[in-house]
């Protein structure tokens, strides 16, 4: 998707960038683990040795990718946080590092299969990571 939008001109913008950690109770009603990168072991290392959050980490990732975000807070320190993503930028090291953590159709955490006419997308039934303890 990344390079059509590129070819095209296109730009994408990630909504639920940092996983929505507020709907965590509804998708494990779901059945779905929601990923927590902001807890991730390498994001929080990174975010550390840059002297930043790792939802600074995490948003400068896609920003660094040409992609629009959408963080959503609703307290004033970390709405100024999230919008100090310029004046640094991640090296291409930890741009891969950021890569690897990819989980795929593992990691997706909006899954709208109840909705109808969803099983009319090609990817449906979308997946979810069973709920483990």
């Amino acid at each position: 998707m990344q390079a059509y939008s590129r070819e095209t001109g296109l730009v994408l913008t990630s909504y639920g960038t940092l996983g929505s950690p507020g709907r965590s109770s509804v998708a494990n009603e779901q059945g779905c683990v929601i990923p927590s990168v902001l807890t991730n072991p390498v994001v929080v290392f990174m975010a550390q040795a840059l002297g930043r959050t790792p939802a600074q980490v995490m948003l400068r990732y896609f920003v660094q990718q040409g992609i629009g975000v959408i963080p959503k807070s609703v307290t004033p320190a970390r709405i100024q946080e999230n919008s100090q993503l310029f004046g640094w930028s991640l090296s291409e090291a930890c741009m891969a590092a950021l890569r690897s953590l990819d989980k795929g159709e593992a990691g997706r955490s909006f899954n709208f299969s109840s909705r109808r006419g969803f099983e009319l997308h090609p990817e449906y039934p979308f997946p979810c990571t069973p709920h483990t303890r």
